[in-house]
């Protein structure tokens, strides 16, 4: 019996041992991630913020998301420039419900939607509310289909927008709007050369605000290198509007 008994008092030592250790790795884990994120902001010129008001109303209104209640941005940080227009930094992730492991009630768990996103905002710009994600690369037939595919389940609730005038927009991005004409979503085509030189991002406008990303980095921690890139795609795609 006291056999048993320090068995049964190990292996409890031993479950709460691991999930000790657990909890620990998740807590370094995001501690050095946070880290990262600083360090990044601070070489792109940005700087943490406490109320994120404005930026949660501004993706919530490019994405047709509904924030409150299934959304929430992290790690945001500001850069206001001189003229008045600001740059945000953040990730925005989305909340699933589902039974927990003891099965008594459900547990909340946010995962990334869109990582390592730019928003820039600029007083003076009333954009119609467009959005650009890049198409399957390659003209084997997988990829034909999965574009057809995409874009059909895009034109329930979109309007698929073409731009035959610009070499290689229409072949590397399926662009659409979500309320109004197609016909009235006419950016510059200074704006549109621009996106059609850089592939694989992420991009959605309306208002006075601009929102992207590369589309491969959902699930990646951010790069020094990638987000410099990524915020001179951005000042670049942001002077030709």
């Amino acid at each position: 019996m006291q056999s048993n008994a320090i068995v049964l008092i190990a292996v409890i030592c031993g479950f709460f041992l691991i999930l000790l250790a657990m909890v620990a790795f998740v807590v370094y884990t995001s501690r050095k991630e946070n880290e990262q994120y600083t360090r990044i902001a601070q070489a792109l010129g940005f700087a943490p913020i406490e109320n994120i008001d404005e930026i949660t109303q501004k993706v919530a209104y490019v994405r047709d998301l509904n924030m409150d209640k299934h959304h929430r941005l992290t790690n945001v940080y500001c850069r206001t420039h001189a003229s008045g227009a600001k740059t945000y930094l953040y990730n925005l992730s989305f909340r699933s419900r589902s039974r927990s492991a003891s099965g008594f009630g459900k547990k909340t768990t946010y995962h990334p939607l869109e990582s390592n996103v730019l928003a820039f905002i600029s007083p003076v710009w009333n954009l119609p509310r467009f959005n650009a994600f890049p198409r399957l690369s390659g003209s084997g037939t997988m990829a034909k289909l999965g574009n057809s595919i995409v874009e059909k389940a895009m034109d329930i609730k979109h309007e698929v927008i073409r731009f035959p005038h610009i070499p290689k927009l229409d072949e590397q991005y399926l662009i659409s709007t979500l309320d109004i004409p197609p016909s009235n979503v006419r950016p510059s085509d200074g704006f549109l050369r621009a996106l059609a030189i850089h592939p694989q991002l992420n991009l959605h406008a309306g208002g006075n605000t601009l929102t992207i990303s590369f589309t491969g980095d959902v699930t990646e921690s951010p790069s020094e290198e990638k987000m410099k890139q990524l915020y001179r795609i951005g000042m670049e795609l942001a002077r030709e509007l």
